[in-house]
């Protein structure tokens, strides 16, 4: 039976006006996310603007100069970064669907992006679909991911991913340093517990960077 109009429209009101708070009450790292994107929300103010300009513009200097022509993005959110870097292949990699929708559609101009859910994949599963979807050289990107994983079994399932995932440089924007959770936001740190393949080439600040290379 179809639904009268004035009720779908109460409804739809309603939802709009609920929905903005339906993020805001943290329960789990994944859980905050999956319901911030599916509830209209985006990957927040580090993706637009002037950041999500710095950065894509390093990206790309970095990329530049190490003959880098693939970048596989560990978290890529709505992908609104991702629409300026300028390499031949791009996949982005999110546990939200939702995620992955808005960033799909944000780059459906751009020739060579790829999009992939990995909400439940194992590190090794990840590796695989990373393999087969860019070329060499790769540069894999955790850009203000890491101080989002608050729960131990979280962040270490995402450590184990970037140690899988089979790319020549790595590149991690976010405060190498342990803190204490407060909402959604927990510093870690991280370089010392990477993977010993991972050999730390440069450490910058403001923002805080780190740049690997697999040995």
């Amino acid at each position: 039976m179809e639904m009268p109009t004035d009720f779908m429209r109460l409804m739809r009101k309603g939802l709009r006006e609920v929905a903005p708070f339906a993020f805001k009450r943290f329960t789990t790292s994944d859980r905050y996310w999956q319901t911030r994107y599916r509830y209209g929300g985006n990957s927040g103010k580090g993706s637009r603007g002037m950041a999500a300009t710095e950065k894509a513009a390093f990206v790309n200097r970095l990329c530049r100069q190490h003959g880098i022509t693939s970048i596989i993005d560990v978290g890529c959110g709505d992908g609104h970064v991702a629409q300026g870097y300028e390499v031949d292949r791009y996949l982005g990699l999110d546990i939200s669907p939702a995620a992955i929708e808005l960033a799909a559609a944000a780059n459906k101009s751009r020739p060579g992006r790829q999009f992939h859910p990995i909400d439940g994949m194992t590190p090794e599963a990840i590796a695989k679909l990373a393999d087969a979807n860019s070329p060499r050289p790769r540069l894999a990107l955790s850009l203000d991911v890491m101080f989002h994983l608050v729960e131990d079994d979280t962040f270490s399932h995402y450590l184990a991913v970037l140690d899988s995932i089979p790319a020549d440089w790595l590149l991690v924007q976010a405060p190498d340093v342990d803190g204490v959770a407060a909402g959604h936001v927990r510093d870690r740190a991280y370089s010392g517990r990477l993977a010993p393949h991972w050999s730390l080439m440069e450490r910058l600040h403001a923002p805080d960077r780190c740049l690997f290379k697999r040995a």
